[in-house]
């Protein structure tokens, strides 16, 4: 176990890794053909639960220490060396296609440079990347001519030869095999193009399709779980690092179960909505009046019977790591609070484990991750005494004589140190031939402050409302479902229909029948129903009667919903405004902008102070656009029948 106030992975594979060193210096002790013998690297396997993210810190810390790794991934269509040999086959196939011809040209095959590249796609203004590249070396780039002739030999060659023919050609070629050998972890990456070769093979026995089919299958094997067959893991003397689940099957004689203080991915029983294939479909709903998210009895139901599912998939998977040991099981936690592990632990226990000499159910479902279970085992063991004394935890009762050997580390202590006082000791050298006017333009440089940091906090588009009331989140769920319309709109919904019907209105029918215009509008869909009925009549045939209805007749040009975007000044900068004004009509003498209001309010004053910023911001972008001025901005209150002008 290690105590630790650095990152808890790293702190994990730097206590396993110096486990894995000093075990082998230590005195022999695992079995051998003749008696005892030394661990060597082989011996070693490290589990973990999930590697993807976490087998870097392992390989990393192993690697400082001289320590050789084989890390079965499963990525093995992720690796340079395959990757930068199978850009080469898409090449091979089509060299227009510039992402592979780009991976080609920087890989350690032909090594061009950035600049170079730079330079290519400057200087020639071609049509993709191997026009550009041939232009070049028409030009007399000789880094480019020698490429494409290597390459054109290549898909001569692609020709008459089988797929594995051809790999084994652009390896002798380009000395493929012999780069990645010198490259660190050489010995994996070789054996990693052998098994490309064997994959050609195997494809070959099944496919005449040649080299485009076999990238297609390639392709399709890399979308999917495929782990390339080869050396055998247990062949490879080097600390093999791989999941749990990948381990199944094998044996080691050192197995260690590492990353142990990892909580489990429990975020599937803690969305908002859970969706079981036994149980249904449980989720947290919304209480309106007091707008908070609750959950409800079917929801906690269903996530404990899913966490209770997920726990035992965990339990068998943890028994799997237990059981690849041939002789030393060992099991790393780390965390930066390992007393209050402990005690948690045993106040986990409580009574139950006392009394029936049994770790009780519900402390092995309510665990966080593997660690719990581990310490509430050794607690439960008289070996684990010590555990306990640790903590400041009394017994918890016995129920069996595990024997074990327990260790507390704090890698910040010793494994990090060594590298610390390196790094001091190399800033203190470096500080004896500074220059200080390199300091001084590094200081400059660090100190610098954009100018223009203030555009940065700018949106780049804002609607009128959100620039208004800087309320950008407030209507993220206005629509309601439309099974629930049935219950009455809303007085929001009620504007939004007045509002559809003086869009789409016939304004000359609507003054004649404003009954019958609201019908014509739910017929044929412009509303629905509901917005039909939620729509007053009377305050319609107002409308109709009004001096501002008399003015929009006789005026020049009208345009209904007339939706803009202009840029707007904005936070001692520039943003787009969107908007839509309700109606814009033109007048011999100027623009008028008219917009209707639906809110219950007892005086028509009271929408001027309401809505004269946003009228403000409508007239700027419609004098912008119309290159003409606004001689006048109306509300108008469907509500009251009046109007005001701003």
């Amino acid at each position: 176990m290690s105590e630790t106030s650095v990152k808890r992975e790293q702190a994990d594979a730097e206590t396993v890794a110096d486990y894995i060193k000093k075990t082998l210096e230590s005195e022999p002790f695992l079995r051998g053909e003749n008696g005892l013998r030394r661990a060597s690297y082989g011996d070693f396997a490290i589990l973990l639960r999930s590697p993807k993210k976490r087998a870097v810190f392992y390989t990393d810390a192993l690697n400082r220490r001289g320590i050789p790794v084989s890390y079965e991934s499963g990525e093995f269509f992720e690796t340079p060396e395959i990757l930068t040999a199978v850009s080469l086959l898409r090449v091979i196939n089509n060299p227009t296609e510039d992402i592979p011809l780009m991976a080609v040209m920087t890989s350690a095959v032909f090594g061009f440079t950035p600049d170079e590249i730079a330079v290519i796609k400057s200087n020639y203004r071609q049509n993709g990347l191997y026009a550009r590249v041939t232009a070049a070396a028409a030009n007399g780039d000789a880094h480019c001519l020698s490429m494409l002739n290597r390459l054109s030999e290549l898909r001569m060659a692609a020709v008459t030869m089988s797929v594995s023919r051809l790999l084994n050609e652009i390896y002798k070629s380009t000395h493929l095999a012999e780069i990645m050998s010198a490259m660190k972890n050489g010995e994996k990456r070789r054996s990693n193009l052998s098994r490309l070769l064997t994959l050609a093979a195997k494809y070959e026995s099944v496919s005449d399709k040649g080299l485009a089919g076999f990238i297609e299958e390639f392709d399709r094997m890399s979308d999917g779980d495929y782990k390339p067959s080869g050396t055998p893991v247990t062949d490879c003397d080097a600390v093999r690092i791989m999941s749990i689940h990948g381990s199944k099957g094998l044996q080691f004689p050192i197995c260690i179960i590492a990353d142990c203080g990892g909580r489990f991915n429990m975020s599937d029983i803690r969305d908002k909505l859970i969706v079981s294939g036994d149980y249904g479909i449980g989720m947290k709903y919304v209480e309106p009046d007091e707008n908070i998210r609750k959950t409800t009895i079917a929801r906690e139901a269903m996530s404990y019977l899913e966490q209770k599912k997920m726990i035992s998939e965990e339990i068998r998977l943890f028994y799997v790591a237990m059981t690849r040991a041939e002789e030393r099981l060992v099991i790393s936690v780390s965390s930066k609070k390992i007393p209050d592990d402990i005690v948690s632990a045993a106040a986990a226990l409580g009574n139950d484990a006392l009394n029936t000499g049994r770790i009780p159910a519900g402390a092995v479902v309510s665990s966080a991750g593997y660690s719990k279970w581990i310490l509430m085992a050794a607690l439960m063991q008289r070996d684990g005494d010590r555990l306990g004394e640790y903590a400041g935890v009394g017994p918890v009762g016995y129920n069996g004589d595990g024997k074990f050997r327990l260790v507390i580390s704090k890698p910040t202590d010793d494994s990090f140190a060594d590298n610390d006082n390196a790094n001091a000791a190399d800033v203190k050298q470096c500080e004896t031939y500074v220059d200080k006017s390199i300091l001084d333009d590094i200081k400059s440089r660090l100190d610098y402050i954009y100018p223009y940091s203030n555009d940065c906090k700018l949106p780049s588009k804002i609607a009128v409302t959100e620039l208004i009331r800087g309320d950008r989140e407030a209507f993220a769920f206005n629509l309601r479902p439309q099974f629930m319309s049935k219950a009455g709109l809303t007085p929001a919904e009620r504007g939004t229909a007045a509002h559809k019907f003086m869009q789409f209105a016939d304004y000359g029918a609507a003054e004649k029948d404003a009954d019958a215009e609201i019908k014509r509008l739910a017929e044929w869909e412009f509303i629905s129903e509901e917005e039909a009925a939620a729509i007053d009549p009377e305050s319609i045939r107002k409308f109709f009667q009004s001096r501002v209805y008399d003015r929009i007749k006789s005026a020049v040009s009208v345009r209904r919903e007339y939706k803009f975007m202009i840029e707007y000044p904005y936070l001692g900068g520039n943003t787009i405004v969107q908007g839509i004004a309700d109606c814009v009509f033109e007048e011999p003498d100027g623009i008028v902008i008219l917009d209707f209001k639906t809110d219950n309010v007892k005086d028509v004053s009271q929408l001027a102070d309401s809505y004269s910023e946003q009228l403000r911001v409508y007239e700027y972008a419609v004098s912008k656009i119309f290159g003409k001025p606004v001689k006048e901005s109306i509300l108008y209150s469907l509500h009251l029948g009046e109007e005001i002008s701003i």
